[in-house]
């Protein structure tokens, strides 16, 4: 049962899996802030699988786990915790500060799905612990580059002293 529900998450840290997950999470971030809300997620989510793909060609391989089906196969770092945790993350993180979601939602379900993904790899014995913190660590990367880029583009409001002059100014 514990090894059939790992495997079933499994699609999730692929592209395939984590890709129209996020574009449904970016049209509701859309649908709240418009474009500025949405491209962060959206980016995090083509830079997660673009960064796992490119890592997976340049890497080179190390011995897998017994349980990774091709021995030649590179495991580190782990596409799925690096991709959902880079989904995840910016996803929570521009939901809450568009206010569609409260943190107390947000946080939990982004720390929960790339944990279960992550411990799912290890139980199946796809990955070494390392090439799953790996994958964690890459897509927190990824995670903040979009949350900085979110507040880039967020309007900004005149620092109090300027809003004062302009209001004395009338």
């Amino acid at each position: 049962m514990t090894r059939l529900a790992a495997e079933s998450i499994t699609p999730l840290g692929k592209w395939y899996g984590q890709m129209p997950v996020a574009a449904l999470v970016a049209a509701a971030a859309w649908r709240s802030g418009g474009p500025r809300a949405a491209i962060p997620i959206a980016s995090a989510s083509a830079a997660a699988a673009s960064l796992a793909w490119l890592l997976e060609q340049a890497m080179r391989s190390r011995t897998p786990p017994p349980g990774r089906h091709s021995p030649t196969e590179p495991s580190f770092p782990s596409g799925h915790a690096l991709q959902t945790t880079a989904v995840a993350w910016a996803a929570a993180y521009v939901l809450t500060r568009e206010g569609v979601t409260s943190p107390s939602r947000a946080v939990p379900v982004a720390l929960v799905v790339p944990a279960v993904n992550g411990l799912a790899k290890l139980w199946l014995d796809r990955h070494w612990y390392t090439d799953v913190m790996g994958g964690y660590l890459l897509g927190a990367a990824l995670a903040a580059s979009s949350a900085a880029a979110y507040e880039f583009a967020r309007p900004r409001r005149k620092p109090w002293l300027a809003r004062a002059i302009g209001w004395l100014a009338r």
